[in-house]
């Protein structure tokens, strides 16, 4: 079964092209938990008349208080976690679906379960294609055009996530890991956090091939930005030093907080035997002294953290985004 998470909030704009998407899988074996966050529009009307047509098939709730996009996906992995849910599909309200979405990323699941076992925290990401809010093609390639790296590497990871939540499946051992810290006020988002845990524990793996249309319009949470535009670059320099700021900020506390709840599950695997590979402890470990390191610039001089981006090649991708380390780490 392929559970689709799908956190809601005044999403009457774009909900209905989401759901027909979901409607149209090649693969038919999906269940759908929505929760909303008390939204003041029609979104509830929209996501009830979806239930009627696949009562069987759709869970819905409503937040006693309003909690915020993070804390709604929480709620959403904690109850995924309680039904026992195989695989996790997240969702964004205003985003479509390539019909063979699902198809897609659980093939490539299974392969890498089949070869390292479904014991292994796993996540697999995709390309999305870029769409105005008309779904007109902004760029046939998020990756190109935000200037993101597909790989996702332990240097970078703790900075600047690659894996985008609506392009990926997580299986039953991710879920597992990390569904009850998602809600901690350091994580940024489920799906960074996510990726962290995966590139320590077990193994991310991208496909080229986009499997969604990532919608881009004036209430996007989080939204693709070219990183070759000269006039974005020019305020992301000029303009956005604090913000900029605030955001590295959030990428140390997090990392903080993955040490504190999981730097002591390295050894402690290792010195009970579940991991009986001198490779993977020896990789493990320095992923995870890496984190702390990281999480630790917090309280290092510049030179210090500029030191670590060329010890550790944790440089992100564009001249622009490289300067802006150097200008406001």
């Amino acid at each position: 079964m392929y559970t689709i998470l799908l956190a809601t909030y005044n999403a009457e704009k774009y909900l209905n092209e989401l759901l027909e998407s979901i409607e149209k899988q090649t693969e038919k074996d999906w269940y759908l938990i929505a929760r909303d966050d008390r939204s003041t529009d029609s979104t509830l009307d929209i996501l009830n008349s979806f239930k009627d047509k696949y009562p069987d098939k759709v869970n819905i709730s409503v937040n006693i208080r309003q909690l915020g996009s993070k804390d709604n996906f929480a709620m959403l992995f904690t109850e995924a976690k309680k039904k026992g849910a195989d695989y996790v599909l997240p969702a964004d309200q205003d985003d479509v679906w390539f019909p063979d979405k699902i198809e897609v990323l659980s093939r490539n699941m299974h392969k890498l379960e089949k070869h390292l076992g479904e014991d292994v925290p796993m996540i697999v990401h995709s390309d999305m294609v870029v769409v105005d809010k008309d779904m007109k093609t902004i760029a046939d390639s998020f990756f190109s055009y935000a200037g993101i790296d597909k790989r996702a590497h332990i240097y970078k990871l703790p900075m600047q996530n690659n894996v985008t939540g609506c392009a990926s499946i997580m299986n039953k051992a991710l879920v597992n890991g990390i569904a009850e810290y998602i809600k901690q006020d350091a994580v940024i988002m489920h799906d960074h956090f996510a990726a962290l845990y995966a590139c320590v524990f077990g193994r991310i793996f991208h496909t080229d091939k986009a499997t969604v249309y990532y919608r881009q319009h004036d209430g996007n949470v989080v939204g693709a930005k070219n990183y070759r535009n000269p006039i974005y670059i020019f305020n992301r320099l000029t303009k956005n030093s604090k913000q900029y700021r605030k955001d590295l900020e959030a990428t140390y506390s997090q990392c903080d907080e993955f040490v504190k709840i999981f730097g002591d599950r390295v050894y402690a695997s290792y010195k009970s035997g579940d991991i009986t590979n001198d490779k993977d402890y020896r990789y493990r470990r320095g992923a995870m002294n890496l984190i702390k390191e990281y999480a630790a610039l917090k309280y290092k001089s510049k030179p210090a953290k500029i030191k670590f981006y060329f010890t550790y090649h944790a440089w992100k991708k564009g001249i622009g985004r490289k300067i802006m380390q150097i200008l406001w780490a």
